[in-house]
């Protein structure tokens, strides 16, 4: 089991905030939001870290407004010191934020919950929208252990997932082959080791080698890697609007 708030103490840096696949996974999400024009006015992000993707809500939606939920009170402690809205710390298993918004953003973080159906229902007790990417796969490697991940998705599981708390699937892929993919592979491989020298500034070459990934990761298919993105309701089909195809 992590300790979230020693993990988030070694987090601070470049690395986590402008790292390409965080960078990539950011830019897929505020693409979801903007191209299916939601037109929402207040967006929750759950296990918001250090509040980078709310950075980047805060520069691209100025007139949203904005809140913070995480599990580890370091990690929110990093994310007012980049943003100034209300945050709360809490256990999306257990409780939640007690807000209404109109879209709730959930970057990475269902598969760290040991009883994910519970914290889908929770979510679903404060929002309409729930926007959401989790990784793919079918056994946990290395990486995944040591990152605290549970479990991985396919497709099939993550829609009987949302549908079983109450929600419809709008849409669903997966995004990521090969570059991201490939990214994922070399941090299994190196393991404990990829983390030497990346905490705080990052040096030239690791700066480097980053903005190369990120250019790469442009050319990542949207049928087929190692992420599921999702967009989906609350309520029935026959409760919700038809959105246009994305």
């Amino acid at each position: 089991m992590i300790d979230y708030n020693e993990a988030w103490k070694t987090r601070k840096g470049e690395r986590y905030e402008k790292g390409p696949a965080s960078f990539h996974k950011h830019r897929v999400l505020l693409t979801v939001i903007e191209t299916i024009k939601l037109n929402v006015e207040s967006i929750l992000d759950i296990g918001c870290g250090d509040g980078s993707f709310l950075k980047v809500l805060a520069w691209r939606l100025p007139q949203t407004r904005l809140y913070g939920a995480d599990i580890s009170d370091e990690a929110i402690h990093q994310a007012k010191e980049k943003i100034d809205c209300l945050f709360f710390v809490c256990n999306i298993e257990e409780d939640f934020p007690p807000i209404n918004v109109d879209l709730v953003t959930c970057n990475d973080v269902l598969e760290h919950c040991v009883d994910d159906q519970k914290s889908l229902k929770n979510i679903s007790k404060t929002t309409r929208y729930l926007l959401l990417t989790v990784p793919t796969g079918k056994k946990l490697d290395r990486y995944d252990k040591s990152s605290g991940h549970v479990r991985l998705y396919t497709e099939p599981l993550l829609k009987r997932k949302l549908e079983h708390a109450g929600f419809t699937v709008l849409f669903m892929k997966e995004w990521g082959f090969p570059f991201y993919d490939l990214l994922r592979s070399i941090k299994n491989i190196v393991g404990p080791m990829y983390e030497v020298g990346v905490q705080g500034k990052l040096t030239f070459f690791q700066r480097a080698v980053g903005f190369g990934l990120r250019y790469l990761m442009y050319l990542n298919c949207f049928n087929k890697g190692g992420r599921i993105f999702a967009l989906c309701e609350r309520g029935t089909k026959d409760e919700n609007r038809n959105l246009c195809k994305w």
